[in-house]
């Protein structure tokens, strides 16, 4: 549904944009190249003669230019369909959040983090593709390095994910102040 109110929005634009557009060269043509001929500037006209020359000018426009009820029409659709698209979407029930905490390990040289199946990295790893890897009981979660940097995570920090609003999250716990 979504796509189809896209595709009605950009035919009505482009529809609108070329096809109506193009009918301000036959209104400029009309009233200027072809009255312009009729009534030299050289003469006094009376007023009829410009009611004529006005009523003439607006038939010949009306007849040459193209409506924009269709286009209009389209675009109203289209948005109407994106609008019920983004009520369906939003509707669809959320699924589950799963939420865990453990620490970081180093292994093979990189950040991980091991999170048994057993206690949620099954419901974890379909949010996980790309990062995750299932490794026997464990859902190992391999953290990127620009990540680990931004969050200052190192070997051994406490970290939570979730897969709240249908992604992979990592957050990290701020480290313990030392007391002296």
């Amino acid at each position: 549904m979504r796509i189809t109110g896209y595709i009605l929005l950009l035919f009505g634009f482009l529809w609108l944009a070329l096809g109506c557009a193009g009918s301000v060269d036959t209104i400029t043509r009309s009233i200027g190249v072809q009255h312009g001929k009729k009534y030299p500037d050289f003469a006094s006209y009376t007023g009829s003669e410009v009611r004529e020359a006005i009523e003439s000018a607006l038939g010949e426009c009306r007849d040459r230019t193209r409506g924009v009820t269709l286009p209009a029409a389209l675009l109203v659709i289209g948005g109407i369909l994106l609008d019920l698209g983004g009520r369906r979407a939003s509707g669809k029930p959320a699924s589950e959040t799963t939420s865990l905490e453990g620490p970081v390990e180093l292994i093979d040289g990189r950040l991980t983090v091991r999170i048994p199946l057993a206690v949620g990295g099954d419901r974890l790893a379909p949010y996980a593709r790309g990062m995750g890897k299932i490794d026997g009981e464990y859902l190992n979660v391999t953290i990127p390095q620009r990540l680990a940097r931004k969050l200052k995570i190192t070997e051994g920090s406490r970290i939570a994910v979730d897969n709240q609003k249908g992604k992979f999250n990592i957050s990290a716990f701020p480290e313990p102040a030392l007391s002296t």
